[in-house]
């Protein structure tokens, strides 16, 4: 296991945890998702929108900024949780996960 050794290590070790927490609360609250799944990629996908896609909530409409594809459907809970939590929509809106005829659907 590979331990923090700076600041910033610390912080995404921490910040991991608070969402992986967010995962297990949204899972509770739609009452339904995968929570393994979503576990196994979430620090993945946070490093991937924080410090290597070159995109950010300003620029999703930029034909030339980075574009993330996420074959993993089952997964999507990690996919949303990083998505409000970098700003690309308000994270009110991880209420309406699973909830019939509202925005965030599950694959």
């Amino acid at each position: 296991m590979a331990y923090a050794t700076n600041k910033a290590d610390i912080y995404d070790a921490i910040y991991s945890l608070r969402l992986r927490l967010k995962i297990f609360d949204l899972i509770r609250k739609a009452k339904s998702g995968h929570i393994a799944r979503s576990l196994s990629c979430i620090d993945f996908i946070y490093i991937l929108y924080k410090y290597i896609l070159q995109i950010n909530p300003t620029l999703i409409h930029n034909t030339n900024c980075d574009r993330y594809v996420q074959s993993k459907g089952h997964a999507v809970e990690a996919l949303y949780i990083v998505l409000s939590e970098m700003g690309y929509f308000d994270p009110k809106l991880l209420d309406t996960y699973l909830k019939f005829g509202l925005n965030l659907l599950a694959m």
